[in-house]
């Protein structure tokens, strides 16, 4: 008897729910890898694409309120108006930039950013209907572009919009919410979760936007204001597909 008593108690021991604890834990790891796996196919079929403007004809042109502006696609900066772009964005933004606390302009890292090879970009000709000349007319004059990457951003897939830059006399005609539309498109046909970018606090205009035009939020990755410290910028998302 006492020996049996003795069997019981070292069975009672044991504990049998710990291997069903770790083989919880590994099912929700592998889910987690499977989870990031096809986050990371997605991404990549999207990097991969040479053509988006293919998908959407319509809009390789935008000619309303005044102007006519063709949109190019290329995967990386574009030679022929690197300086332009670098220039434009100098012209923009330096001095918000400057201004907003713990930023300051750094024109090396800016350019690093636009030729690094995750670097995707739409850029705008305008087209002087005016002119007579066929070459110059096809060209077009450099009128803007708009710098996106395709990135895991806090388990998701998405378009980050580093940067979306009009020249001042084509400013206020519609042309971004065009460009911002062709992105979101971008996003259903890749079947992304959404859209991120970054805005300052002080580009009021640019917030306006955002917010109140094209429906962004601000996103659950933006930083939250303190009595103590409060944001030069904020991270805003539209959130298409939730996870």
């Amino acid at each position: 008897m006492n020996n049996r008593k003795f069997q019981k108690k070292t069975r009672s021991k044991n504990k049998p729910n710990q291997p069903k604890k770790r083989s919880k834990k590994k099912e929700k790891l592998k889910e987690e890898l499977e989870f990031m796996k096809k986050i990371q196919e997605k991404l990549k079929l999207a990097n991969e694409e040479k053509d988006f403007l293919q998908y959407f004809p319509r809009y390789t042109n935008y000619n309303k309120n005044g102007v006519n502006i063709k949109m190019e696609f290329y995967k990386e900066i574009p030679k022929e108006n690197k300086q332009e772009i670098i220039d434009l964005l100098r012209s923009n933004m330096k001095v918000m930039y400057e201004e907003a606390d713990g930023w300051g302009w750094n024109e090396s890292q800016k350019f690093n950013e636009l030729v690094s090879e995750e670097a995707r970009f739409l850029v705008l000709k305008k087209i002087d209907e005016k002119n007579n000349d066929q070459e110059s007319e096809s060209k077009g004059s450099f009128a803007g572009f708009a710098h996106f990457r395709f990135v895991e951003d806090d388990k998701r897939a998405v378009v980050y919009l580093y940067e979306l830059q009009l020249v001042p006399d084509v400013c206020g005609k519609g042309i971004g919410k065009f460009v911002m539309q062709f992105l979101e498109l971008i996003v259903f046909k890749f079947n992304l979760n959404g859209l991120v970018l970054t805005c300052f606090t002080a580009n009021s205009r640019a917030l306006n936007f955002y917010l109140n035009h094209m429906k962004y939020s601000i996103d659950r990755t933006s930083p939250q204001d303190s009595l103590d410290e409060v944001s030069s910028y904020r991270i805003l998302s539209k959130i298409i597909r939730n996870i």
